[in-house]
């Protein structure tokens, strides 16, 4: 049997890596709220802009964390997998209690 073309794929076939890319695309997004507010073209608070970045982050991670569980048969262990999925709502704590914008970057991304 051949692999079928692109075009002949339902497109509910391929939504497992559309996901992947929609989430990587949305933490770029939030990335370039960032630079705006640093270019001081746009008056965008600090929680606003941790949510646009940390929401997608919390998102992507709480997907890898949930298809590893499935995969595994067994809720992940693994302390780093849990501070990655925890460090989005941290960030977004800290926005909220007034920390400034890069520290709060750094806690998100790390």
């Amino acid at each position: 049997m051949a692999c079928p073309r692109l075009s002949d794929i339902e497109q509910g076939d391929i939504g497992r890596g559309n996901g992947i890319a929609r989430r990587s695309s949305a933490v770029g997004a939030g990335l370039n709220v960032t630079g705006y507010v640093y270019g001081g073209g746009v008056p965008v608070g600090v929680v606003a802009v941790i949510l646009a970045i940390g929401l997608p982050v919390l998102l992507f991670t709480a997907c890898v964390f949930v298809l590893h569980s499935w995969l595994v048969s067994a809720p992940s262990r693994n302390f780093m997998r849990i501070l990655t999925l925890l460090a989005p709502l941290a960030a977004i704590a800290l926005a909220t209690a007034g920390w400034p914008l890069r520290a709060c970057l750094l806690v998100v991304l790390a």
